[in-house]
This record gives C-alpha cells, structure tokens and sequence, in this order.
C-alpha cells in the first residue's frame, strides 16, 4: 500500500488546476522535458498496436468503434502468413487499409494492390495518390475539386 495523499499542502494564496496536455514528438531528437516526473502521467503511443487499442476504446459502444475492432488484424499485420494476409485483405479492402499497407507493409502493397488499383476502371483521389500518379493529381489543383476533397485527401495532395 503506497500512501498518495498530499506530502505538503499547496498554497491556499495561489489558484490551482489540472492541466493536461499532449506534445507530439517526431523521430529527429525533438524532446519533451518534465519539471517533475511525480506530478505527471504519460502514456506513449509509439506503435499500430497502440494507437489502434485507444482508438478503439475511446469510441466503444460506437458505430464507428466496431467498425474499427473489424480491423484489429492490423495490430498483428507483419505477423500474419501470406495466405492470412491475402485473406483479410479481400475481406476488408479499402482505401484506409490501401494507405496502411502503403506506408506499413510496401513489399505486399506492390505485389497485390498496386495491380489492382493499376486495373480499377473508375479511379479515384486516393487511387491516384497511391499509385503516384502526379499529372492524374493536378485535376484536383483547382478551388472547386479541392473543396470537394476530404481533409486527409488535402493533406496528401500536399504531399504529392
């Protein structure tokens, strides 16, 4: 049994609140610095798996959460055999899971959905993208295509 009350008394002149606070740190030595380790929790997000399980649990007893347990598989991707990763993908193939296997899984993306999105006859913005097809891309260049475009849609044509 640990003892959490209150060591020494907070200074009833002062006010005093709860501040919570996310920082996002990137991979190239960007830091974030706790004047006091004890006062603190912190949870780090640093793998699918993670993200996937809050993700999850932040939108249970939604429809939006249960759609996403369907793809729990993803938290175990690279450990999947070919044949089960063949297998959820004709089950669950979509753009989401398109970007994913993109940007988590290159070997597969080249070998199954490149020559399927490369065959589709009714392309669209993120099969454009995927396939890196920048002049197909500049059709969304003008006010009118991008308003129609999705926020993540915006973001990848800036990265495009």
């Amino acid at each position: 049994y640990e003892d959490v009350a209150l060591q020494e008394p907070l200074d009833t002149a002062l006010h005093w609140g709860e501040d919570k606070a996310v920082a996002v740190l990137n991979k190239d030595g960007a830091r974030f610095e706790v004047s006091d380790v004890r006062s603190c929790d912190f949870v780090e997000y640093d793998s699918v798996a993670k993200i996937m399980q809050l993700y999850i649990a932040l939108m249970t007893g939604t429809d939006e959460g249960e759609t996403l347990s369907k793809f729990r598989f993803l938290m175990r991707w690279p450990q999947l055999s070919d044949s089960e990763k063949h297998d959820k993908y004709s089950e669950f193939a979509c753009h989401e899971l398109h970007v994913f296997l993109a940007q988590k899984d290159r070997p597969f993306f080249e070998r199954v959905v490149r020559p399927f999105l490369e065959n589709k006859h009714a392309k669209t913005f993120v099969d454009y993208w995927l396939l890196g097809e920048t002049d197909s891309l500049k059709q969304y260049l003008s006010h009118e295509q991008i308003s129609k475009l999705n926020y993540v849609e915006r973001i990848l044509l800036l990265q495009a």
